[in-house]
């Protein structure tokens, strides 16, 4: 996929992602997406696209909904639990924080 279509594609994905989400949980900006460049396999680091945040599981069902209909592939993260190190972050994927749910 070409840089511009690429850029296009991903600004319509979030697009999308805040009509699920308020503006401060869906991350977009490198500083923000830093903590989520991997998960307990820390061999292996790759900023994610975007990281959403949801506070249940009405909001991750909508949230995998909307990167699936964008053809992004959805990875749940997860503090220090059966998926730590399995997390493994893309430049094409969203990452989903299910801490909060």
């Amino acid at each position: 996929m070409p840089q511009a279509e690429s850029r296009r594609a991903r600004e319509a994905l979030i697009a999308k992602l805040r009509d699920i989400l308020p503006r401060q949980f869906v991350l977009t900006e490198t500083e923000q997406l830093r903590p989520y460049e991997c998960d307990g396999l820390t061999a292996y680091r790759q900023l994610p696209w975007i990281v959403v945040l949801p506070s249940n599981g009405d909001e991750v069902e909508k949230l995998l909904g909307v990167c699936t209909a964008h053809g992004v592939p959805g990875v749940a993260r997860g503090g220090w639990d059966w998926s730590v190190g399995r997390s493994v972050a893309s430049s094409t994927r969203c990452v989903v924080e299910h801490d909060s749910v």
